[in-house]
């Protein structure tokens, strides 16, 4: 079988050190990895067009592949789900895994542009990102100047997550359609019959466990399991092997989950 793993925010992309450690213990496990480079990703950009980048490779592995699995990391997962959800149908996936995944494109920003105070995110990064993105969106589709610096203004003006929440709801239509584009919460495929798993740990410090709890309601399928990991930090864990065992044990049942339905 074939197992796809989508990075998340990372300047070294599938070069991570992390990364590459997991795809080794992939390959040592006997499942062929792909693991691609997503330079929106890499570089912390909004770009809708990650989107059907990642349907292609996914038509490729499908056409190649008797059998594979998708791993979505962190906010790598979300343009990964979205991109399931551009198709009705994927008949030889055999199972889906998510880490510290997002519901909702807005949400996600917002969580950045106030993660200093809240998730420890950042938020320099995360504010520059968010203004490239709001400036070479609006100078691509006519917008005035004027628009492009009062709605830039209006938005890193925001100190809370409902005020981001009520600036997504009165943006540009335009843009609002970008952020349901890169929010797979609002295009799940239904009826949904791959085994799928959502990790997300309750102290997570940078994704609240929220936006994983919403994405897993979205889909409203038996075989879709939310699963909190008390071992994980974000997407990984620095806990030890001698840790209390109820603490590794979902982590546990997930993977071996995940490897069965690949059978």
């Amino acid at each position: 079988p074939c197992i796809v793993v989508i990075h998340g925010l990372t300047p070294d992309g599938k070069d991570d050190p992390r990364l590459k450690d997991f795809a080794r213990a992939l390959a040592w496990s006997g499942l062929d990895a792909y693991v691609p480079h997503v330079p929106a990703l890499a570089e912390f950009r909004f770009d809708p067009q990650v989107v059907p980048q990642m349907k292609r490779l996914f038509q490729e592995v499908e056409g190649r592949c008797p059998a594979w699995a998708l791993v979505g990391i962190s906010v790598g997962a979300g343009p990964a789900l979205r991109a399931l959800g551009s198709e009705p149908s994927w008949p030889r996936l055999r199972a889906v895994a998510t880490v510290g995944a997002y519901a909702d494109a807005c949400r996600l920003m917002a969580v950045g542009l106030i993660g200093e105070r809240l998730y420890g995110w950042d938020t320099a990064r995360v504010r520059s990102a968010v203004r490239q993105a709001l400036e070479g969106w609006g100078r691509t589709h006519g917008w005035s100047e004027e628009t492009i610096r009062r709605q830039v203004e209006r938005l890193l003006a925001c100190q809370s997550v409902e005020e981001v929440d009520a600036w997504c709801r009165q943006a540009p239509p335009d843009f609002q359609a970008v952020l349901r584009e890169l929010s797979p919460m609002a295009h799940v495929i239904r009826p949904w019959n791959v085994p799928t798993w959502i990790l997300h740990s309750p102290a997570d410090p940078a994704i609240p466990i929220e936006e994983s709890r919403r994405l897993a309601q979205a889909w409203q399928s038996p075989t879709v399991r939310f699963v909190e990991v008390p071992v994980l930090t974000h997407v990984e864990t620095d806990a030890p092997l001698g840790r209390a065992g109820w603490a590794w044990k979902p982590l546990w049942d997930a993977t071996w989950g995940f490897y069965r339905a690949l059978d």
